[in-house]
């Protein structure tokens, strides 16, 4: 029974991350194909919705790019970076760096190294 747990759950996070996926590259198509606000209502859906990290970091970089002094980028970086993406922790040492904080952007950064470090052994 408990073999049978673990398997549903694992295919259930497995479901999960492909729906994630899914969402993120559509979104990424349509930044793509330069429909950017279409782009960055799908990647706000994904990163609320699906809670989908790379999501969320993708959705924080076009607010930044595309709104005077990065708009509430920080607040995505922030989210991508909780869910477990070192890009998002990176993203987020750099506001915080641009933004005359350099107590802060430093935990960023190793945060993020970590993370990402993380992420490539274990996938997760």
């Amino acid at each position: 029974a408990k073999k049978n747990a673990e398997t549903a759950r694992d295919k259930k996070s497995a479901k999960k991350r492909i729906t994630q996926n899914q969402c993120y590259a559509q979104g990424i198509d349509l930044q793509a194909k330069g429909r950017m606000l279409e782009a960055k209502e799908t990647l706000l859906k994904c990163c609320t919705d699906e809670k989908s990290a790379e999501a969320c970091n993708k959705y924080g970089f076009l607010v930044d790019v595309t709104t005077p002094n990065g708009g509430d980028s920080q607040k995505y970086y922030m989210k991508a970076c909780d869910l477990g993406y070192g890009g998002g922790c990176n993203n987020m040492a750099d506001i915080m760096k641009r933004i005359q904080q350099p107590l802060g952007f430093k935990g960023f950064h190793d945060h993020g190294a970590y993370r990402s470090v993380r992420s490539l052994c274990t996938g997760k």
